[in-house]
């Protein structure tokens, strides 16, 4: 499973996707930077189940001149760090947030919702097993914060905290019996991502990868 950085974060949920046909407008708001030459310099670390630091490394994200005939309008971000080379990503923002487009990915999918309030859920998908005395999982990304204060070597900020969960339901009642976090973002409007973090499954070595703004 493959984790394309912070602006790129939630494209792990790959399946958080709308039809073209459902999409909302273009947006010239500044929520999220789009233009060509800005990038973000970002401390990379993977730590294990105990907290202990496994790796640290970085990577810059920088925002290139749209050129795809098949994406037009559609701005590309690139990485510097050879380990994430493939994982370009398209970003666009619309009327109801910033959308993004993975390289792999056949259809673009909502990001970050923008206008948002605490409380807010989007992107819910629903997965039924084959069994069906079992229960059954939704994802869903939900806006947990839209003034949590974060200092970095960057600065001071004041972002927007969205997290990914992943709820195991019961299938006769709807009762939510486990709840997961799959991500989390913290996106500071006109600056762009500050720490996302996202939480591997029991089992992986590497139980936390967090990507940290240090300059821009």
């Amino acid at each position: 499973m493959r984790i394309l950085i912070p602006i790129v974060m939630f494209s792990l949920l790959a399946f958080f996707g709308c039809s073209n046909s459902s999409m909302p407008s273009t947006s010239t708001t500044t929520f999220f930077p789009l233009q060509p030459g800005e990038h973000w310099v970002y401390s990379i670390t993977d730590f294990d189940s105990l907290g202990q630091v496994l790796r640290v490394r970085l990577d810059t994200i920088t925002v290139l001149t749209a050129s795809s005939a098949l994406r037009p309008g559609w701005m590309p971000l690139v990485h510097s760090n050879q380990e994430f080379l493939y994982d370009t990503n398209w970003m666009l923002m619309r009327t109801d947030g910033l959308w993004q487009w993975p390289r792999y990915d056949p259809s673009p999918s909502l990001l970050c919702k923008y206008p948002t309030t605490v409380g807010d859920t989007f992107g819910l998908v629903e997965n039924f097993p084959i069994d069906t005395s079992g229960p059954f999982t939704a994802a869903f990304i939900k806006t947990v914060s839209t003034a949590k204060q974060i200092t970095t070597p960057a600065g001071t900020f004041t972002c927007i905290e969205y997290a990914c969960l992943k709820e195991q339901l019961d299938r006769n009642s709807s009762a939510v019996t486990h709840t997961d976090t799959i991500s989390t973002r913290l996106l500071s409007p006109g600056v762009g991502d500050i720490d996302f973090r996202y939480y591997y499954p029991a089992g992986y070595p590497k139980h936390v990868q967090e990507w940290l703004l240090i300059a821009r």
